[in-house]
């Protein structure tokens, strides 16, 4: 894998497109969160909810599956080589974007 395109708007998918060529631009966490704002909204939704349901261990699981499922997805892109921030950036996309489906 070339690590020289790692934690660059081109490598990390996040869904939907910045503003600006995307080749060598940085992706930050500003801006993987602003294009991921309506499935973080999705997220926050379920923890709430399931706070109001099911009260502090609601909250527990919903905030412990989302950060187990971060840290999957983290361990899998660091074991394809990608870098550290990258690996990160694009777990939290990947993690935001599971709601997609729904």
């Amino acid at each position: 894998m070339d690590t020289s395109q790692c934690a660059t708007r081109a490598h990390i998918d996040t869904g939907s497109s910045f503003e600006g060529p995307p080749e060598r631009a940085s992706a930050t966490l500003f801006n993987t969160l602003r294009a991921e704002w309506f499935y973080l909204a999705l997220w926050i939704l379920v923890v709430v909810v399931a706070s109001i349901l099911f009260g502090m261990t609601g909250l527990a699981v919903a905030a412990g599956i989302f950060v187990l499922m971060v840290l999957i997805f983290l361990g899998v892109r660091v074991s394809k080589g990608h870098t550290l921030k990258c690996a990160a950036l694009g777990a939290l996309a990947t993690t935001l974007r599971v709601t997609e489906g729904f």
